[in-house]
């Protein structure tokens, strides 16, 4: 007796066919690391009164500050302190001025 094959009629979306931030619970966790990141927001402001203006110094002065990463790991490195830095400009607590494109351009011309 052969048993007859049965297909799942149930189809779902491929997680990576989704939009970034569209997955179920994305709005939980983006608010979750906006407060977070919200908590940091002073002791950044205090370190870049100090000077310390690049990601590499203020991941180090984070880990000699000893203030733990958001997430719980070990230490702060440079691409963690700049997506800490990105999170809090999006959300309006920090301003990180760029140089604007035509100064950019500038510079590459007087190079050459």
């Amino acid at each position: 007796m052969e048993m007859p094959l049965v297909f799942n009629c149930f189809v779902r979306e491929a997680p990576s066919l989704r939009k970034r931030g569209q997955a179920p619970g994305a709005l939980s966790h983006m608010v979750a690391a906006n407060l977070r990141a919200s908590a940091l927001a002073s002791v950044v402001r205090e370190i870049w009164a100090e000077g310390y203006m690049n990601y590499n110094a203020l991941a180090r002065e984070l880990n000699r500050r000893q203030v733990p990463p958001l997430r719980g790991g070990k230490q702060w490195y440079p691409m963690t302190a700049a997506r800490l830095l990105e999170r809090l400009e999006r959300t309006g607590q920090i301003r990180i001025r760029r140089p604007a494109d035509r100064d950019l351009l500038l510079q590459l011309a007087v190079r050459q």
